[in-house]
């Protein structure tokens, strides 16, 4: 079976890219041809009144950026390569409109994971419930999509256009227990829940990736801080010195433009093997990153999840309820205790919740394919 993934495009983000490529690589196993589609950049037209205020900071003599997206387009694929090379090795992306997209070229799309339901994130949300396949004879499946939070963000019209194409989809499974309640509530469906793609695939697969990189020859704390900010960085010096443990981090900009060329020109964000070898060598764990929370359970880490608000607390929440591990979730402001620190985690109880996690997905798959 010819089968199209459609999932959040494949940007500087780590999780992102390997959930993709979990569900690309078990949708492999059971024997289908797949390809990760991914949409054209649509270059976005810059107001006159912005170039006019970038052109007003350059003369003020602050740092500005006149023409922000040709320095992106110029600065991100150097800085990112590592990233890149991991994308065109490993996942098969096809760049392609969803609206030029013929009836016979894929038997079945599956759409998931990341929070490809949620509009802040989607250019047109409904792509993501395959509108453009209307009226075809396709296999529709939903895996593990999220809303990203616990509140409906849809509008009136959304709603019901979305609600109306989910009825046409043969399966659906969404990656949080508040996502079960959404659908109930707003589009009318009783979906069933299953953990993040990642999770498809066991911890020895990912050894087999990071068979050859070394992070450090001695014990370490790996920080993966998305946001950072002074009371995460204090927290993380605070457990840094009660675990008497250096601190490895992995820290990507969240802007570029903000950036010095000097410092650009041999800025290079670390592999997806990298990255995944820091999780599976640390001693310890301290991160604000969803994926950084699952690849700390998938590598049996003893960690500290720090609440993202800004990006999505529901999906800790829900992810960590699963393995009775709410415990591990801590606010910035609230400070960590010895206890807590020192609390082993039974990774028998949790790798056997998500054996059965992984055997239920595996079985929910089987059967649509």
């Amino acid at each position: 079976m010819r089968i199209g993934i459609i999932t959040l495009p494949l940007n500087v983000n780590y999780g992102g890219i390997l959930q993709a490529f979990a569900l690309q690589t078990v949708l492999e196993k059971l024997g289908h041809k797949v390809e990760v589609l991914e949409e054209p950049k649509i270059e976005s037209k810059t107001p006159l009144i912005v170039y006019i205020k970038r052109i007003l900071k350059k003369c003020l003599g602050k740092k500005s950026i006149i023409n922000y997206d040709g320095f992106m387009k110029k600065w991100e694929p150097i800085v990112c390569t590592n990233i890149l090379l991991f994308i065109n090795s490993y996942i098969k992306k096809r760049i392609v409109s969803f609206d030029d997209l013929k009836e016979t070229e894929y038997d079945a799309y599956v759409v998931g994971s990341d929070q490809i339901w949620r509009p802040k994130y989607c250019t047109n949300i409904l792509h993501s419930y395959l509108d453009f396949t209307k009226g075809w004879n396709v296999k529709r499946i939903a895996y593990a999509a999220s809303f990203g939070i616990n509140s409906w963000s849809y509008t009136d019209r959304e709603t019901e256009k979305c609600r109306s194409l989910i009825k046409k989809f043969n399966l659906v499974t969404v990656r949080e227990l508040s996502a079960v309640s959404l659908c109930n509530e707003f589009l009318g469906i009783n979906p069933i829940n299953v953990l993040d793609p990642t999770f498809l695939l066991d911890k020895n697969e990912y050894q087999t990736l990071i068979a050859n990189y070394k992070v450090s020859n001695s014990h370490f704390i790996f920080s993966y801080l998305l946001d950072e900010t002074k009371e995460k960085l204090d927290l993380l010096k605070e457990i840094s010195k009660i675990k008497e443990l250096p601190i490895h981090k992995i820290k990507l900009e969240n802007d570029l433009s903000k950036v010095s060329v000097k410092k650009l020109a041999k800025l290079r964000y670390p592999s997806i093997q990298q990255w995944l070898a820091s999780f599976a060598q640390a001693d310890f764990i301290i991160t604000d990153s969803f994926h950084g929370t699952v690849f700390s359970i998938i590598f049996n880490k003893p960690f500290i999840a720090i609440a993202n608000n800004g990006r999505g607390i529901t999906r800790f929440h829900s992810l960590l309820k699963v393995f009775g591990l709410e415990n591990r979730l801590i606010f910035e402001n609230q400070g960590i205790s010895k206890e807590l620190l020192s609390e082993s985690i039974d990774f028998n109880v949790v790798n056997t919740i998500m054996n059965a996690e992984r055997n239920k997905s595996y079985e929910l798959l089987k059967k649509q394919f």
